[in-house]
Order: structure tokens, then C-alpha cells, then sequence
């Protein structure tokens, strides 16, 4: 059950029958000229539902949208209703106030639905990609990231209970300077683990933070075994930056974040994604008159979204 929309529908009720109303008594004519839109205003010092329906109907009326709307008030009857009160305001709008009735039916819905309270079909058919978090892997987690969790997720969930296929993302960028110098700090601090910090160099354009320490560690801990022998011949060439930098930020990192992010309890379903088929193509190289048959045919291509949000 929809008490939101219920609500609206009844205002656009009490207005049409008060139109009614008023037509039978010879005060509007008979044919209603529009229908009636119902919205929620942005300040509930105008109510909780309101109409801009004297506005609309005025021209097609020859009257003055307040006189559309003193005739209106005159002739609507809200006993029974969810409204304790409609008032005029402005040029011409009708502003409803709720009372206690809706309320209870609310909380009855809540208490009978449970799970499935709100749940709807309006989003049916639509895919929503919903990037957040994505926090940058060459720094520390920060009130930031918490925040986009929260609101990423919280966006999700109304898309989902509206009927979307909806697809979680936190996108790993793996890409550009960043990313080595962020492989060579953790190699840096990775084997001053083991030789100290005095023997082993850190880089001057390196990343200092403590985040950098840890990751190190967790790697130490996580691979031990497997590294000794190459801790042991200290060879450590640019290909191998990547056993300890990037492919570590793959391989542990979605863990890694994933523990950091449990206190906000972001679902499991969450993808800590990398941008492996991703490919780049020069803007000039582009005919902006090209068209992609294959897309002009099947509308959407499968698997892109209908809209995305990143947070």
C-alpha cells in the first residue's frame, strides 16, 4: 500500500467533487476544463499536499484563480477524509493538511506489510547503476566515503523496492601516476617491515599516511609464504611492483575496504569493480554523425543503465 500516493488521490477526489459540487449548483460550468495536479510542497507551512488546479482551470474559466478556489473550499466536504483542513493560499493554491486518520493507516500498513511496505512496480523494466564509495585506493578512508555508503545505498534500496534492476558499484580506479606511485610506496613500506625503516628508502613523492603501513602489513601477513625468497634476494624490477602494489589493491583490497566499510553495513552485494574492459578511445578520431546500428535497433545496449548515480 501506497499511503503517499493514496493521500494525493484523494485530493485530486475532494477537488473534482467539489468542482462537481459547485457545476450542479450553477456556480462552475459543467465540463471541468483540466485535471487537477497534485503535489507535495516544498514547505510544510503550506500543508502536506497541495493543488495547483485554480491556477490551471482559471483562463478556461474567465475567473480569477482565488475565486476558482474561494467557490472550490465553499463546496469540499473532508469529513471521512485523511484532511483536517484545506485552505487557500497565494494566487490561488489549495493547501491540505493531514490529520490523525492517515497517520494510523500508515502505521497499520507498516505493522501489516512489514518488509514490504512500499514496495512497488513504477520502476519496473528500468537497470540503475549506483556507484559510491569508490574511494581513492592511494588514500585513507574518510567521513566522505561513510557518507556516499550510506546515501549510495540508501538510493539503491528505494530503486530496488521501486521495481529496478539495480547494480551496486564501487569502482576502483587503477589507472595513471597515482597508481605507481602508490605501488612503489607500498613496496617501500612493505620491506621496511622486515629491514627497518632506516634501510630501506621511502620515495619523496610517495604517499606518507598510515593507510600505507597497514595495507603493507596486511599483505605481509596475507602472503608471507609466498614472498620470502623474494624478500631474501631483494629483486623487487618495475614488473614486479605490481605483486605488491596494484595487484594487491585487487586482490586484497576489496577485504581490505570491505571491513572498513561493515560498520555502515553496506550489503554484500556491493561490487568492488576495476576498470578492466574499459577502453579509451581519442575524441577525434570520432565521426559525430556515425551511428551504431546495433544500438539504434536494440535501443539500450545490454548491460548499460537507464540512468547511473555515483556518490
Amino acid at each position: 500500500m501506497n499511503m503517499i500516493q493514496n493521500a494525493k488521490d484523494q485530493v485530486l477526489d475532494l477537488t473534482l467533487r467539489a468542482y462537481q459540487k459547485a457545476a450542479d449548483a450553477g456556480l462552475l460550468p459543467a465540463q471541468c476544463p483540466v485535471r487537477p495536479s497534485v503535489e507535495i510542497p516544498k514547505d510544510t507551512a503550506n500543508g502536506d499536499y497541495t493543488t495547483t488546479f485554480c491556477l490551471a482551470a482559471a483562463k478556461a474559466l474567465r475567473k480569477n484563480p482565488r475565486e476558482v478556489a474561494q467557490i472550490l473550499l465553499d463546496n469540499m466536504e473532508l469529513e471521512g477524509s485523511y484532511f483536517t483542513s484545506a485552505a487557500m493560499a497565494g494566487p490561488g493554491f489549495l493547501n491540505f493538511t493531514l490529520g490523525t486518520r492517515w497517520f494510523g493507516e500508515t502505521v497499520r500498513a507498516v505493522q501489516t506489510e512489514g518488509m514490504d511496505y512500499g514496495k512497488n512496480d513504477m520502476l519496473k523494466g528500468k537497470k540503475y547503476m549506483v556507484e559510491f564509495v569508490s574511494a581513492n585506493p592511494t588514500g585513507p578512508m574518510h567521513m566522505g566515503n561513510a557518507r556516499g555508503g550510506v546515501l549510495g545505498d540508501t538510493l539503491a534500496s528505494v530503486l530496488k523496492k521501486s521495481g529496478a534492476d539495480v547494480w551496486r558499484e564501487f569502482y576502483v580506479n587503477d589507472a595513471g601516476n597515482q597508481i605507481e606511485k602508490f605501488a612503489k610506496s607500498l613496496e617501500a613500506r612493505y620491506f621496511q617491515i622486515f629491514r627497518g625503516e632506516d634501510a630501506v628508502e621511502f620515495p619523496e613523492d610517495g604517499y606518507h599516511g598510515d593507510d600505507i603501513r597497514e595495507l603493507a602489513q596486511l599483505y605481509a601477513d596475507t602472503h608471507m609464504a609466498g614472498v620470502l625468497e623474494g624478500i631474501r634476494s631483494l629483486i623487487i624490477s618495475e614488473e614486479n611492483l605490481k605483486l605488491v602494489g596494484t595487484t594487491f589493491s585487487f586482490d586484497d583490497y576489496r577485504d581490505f575496504y570491505q571491513q572498513k566499510l561493515a560498520p555502515i553495513e553496506v550489503p554484500e552485494d556491493l561490487i568492488i569493480d576495476e576498470p578492466t574492459d574499459i577502453e579509451f578511445v581519442d575524441p577525434e578520431e570520432v565521426d559525430e554523425n556515425s551511428e551504431n546500428p546495433e544500438e539504434e535497433e536494440n535501443g539500450t545496449p545490454e548491460g548499460e543503465d537507464d540512468f547511473p548515480f555515483g556518490f
